[in-house]
């Protein structure tokens, strides 16, 4: 919105009367803005002229719920060049998509007995040696697994933490015991509650700039080997709030949960797939019979024993990602 003092421009209306279209732009400097209008995807609403019949004054945008009048109050003295603008904005009241809060694994209260029970009955040369390749032994091997996690792990829901990632336990300690101090000064109005109020203030903003400064020193050093912890701080700044509407639609399909809002943007890029990469990837990676041969041989013979096992299972973590100050 602005003087572009660029009157040979004849602004007429549009084929619906919501926004004005141009003519006469025989000038450089007016096949520039028309130019620009259309690279942009951008409107012009103003047909408010002023003494010299002319349009000065243009208000562009890409909304198309937008009006242009005459105001009423004036807030200054009157330009007849520039005749004073009220621009009008509709913006309707999106309802944010809710955030489906998701279940997880608690390896901490597993049966390792039954589990191990479980894995003693499986016969890895039966359930492997009719696998053709690595990918499908890998495959086969994580479906039995998953299979026993399901009926021995038992599940839980993920609470949302209220504070940062980067907050420590002795953080979080502080800042519960300066909120109390802060309302027992309120109560009784006591001196050395104030002092102890300023006094523990001041020390959760130092705590607060350690544990930010640990953090982030943490995340430059392990970004190359996991780079899921630059992510969740990035998370945490944006905040949780979800700026999905609540109804999404696609060529007359509305979605009104986050799975159904997924199907459609896979359905939406799926035009641009090409089914001959699959053909090119194939070709690429395929090994020669001989390997293959080999490695089928040498994976169907696999042994480890119980404790093995055991250990491997005790290492398993519900998140990938810790708290480093927990």
């Amino acid at each position: 919105m602005g003087d572009f003092n660029l009157p040979l421009i004849n602004w007429s209306k549009g084929p619906d009367n919501s926004f004005m279209t141009p003519s006469n732009n025989n000038s450089g400097l007016a096949y520039n803005l028309i130019d620009f209008i259309s690279l942009n995807n951008l409107y012009q609403f103003n047909s408010i002229k002023n003494c010299d019949d002319r349009l000065l004054d243009l208000v562009l945008s890409n909304l198309n719920n937008i009006s242009v009048e005459t105001p009423t109050d004036l807030l200054s003295n009157l330009d007849n060049r520039h005749p004073p603008l009220l621009v009008n904005i509709k913006f309707n009241n999106v309802t944010p998509m809710r955030k489906q809060y998701r279940t997880d694994y608690n390896y901490f209260k597993a049966n390792y007995t039954v589990i191990l029970s479980h894995l003693k009955v499986i016969d890895w040369q039966a359930e492997l040696c009719n696998c053709d390749n690595v990918n499908t032994m890998v495959a086969k091997f994580y479906e039995l697994v998953r299979n026993i996690i399901k009926q021995t792990v038992p599940k839980r829901n993920i609470k949302k933490n209220k504070y940062p990632t980067w907050f420590s336990n002795a953080l979080i300690q502080l800042l519960a015991e300066k909120d109390k101090t802060k309302k027992r000064l309120d109560i009784y109005n006591n001196p050395r509650d104030k002092d102890d109020y300023h006094r523990l203030r001041k020390n959760c903003h130092k705590l607060y700039d350690i544990c930010l400064k640990n953090y982030k020193n943490t995340i430059e050093t392990n970004l190359p080997k996991c780079p899921k912890i630059f992510w969740s701080y990035i998370k945490n700044i944006r905040g949780t709030k979800s700026y999905i509407p609540a109804n999404m639609e696609l060529n007359n399909q509305i979605a009104k949960t986050n799975i159904e809002a997924a199907n459609l943007f896979s359905k939406h890029f799926s035009s641009v797939y090409n089914p001959n990469m699959n053909k090119i990837l194939s070709s690429t990676t395929n090994q020669p019979q001989e390997n293959s041969q080999l490695i089928t041989n040498c994976l169907t013979k696999l042994s480890f024993t119980e404790s093995d096992i055991l250990k491997a299972l005790k290492k398993f973590r519900p998140h990938t990602i810790f708290d480093i100050y927990q």
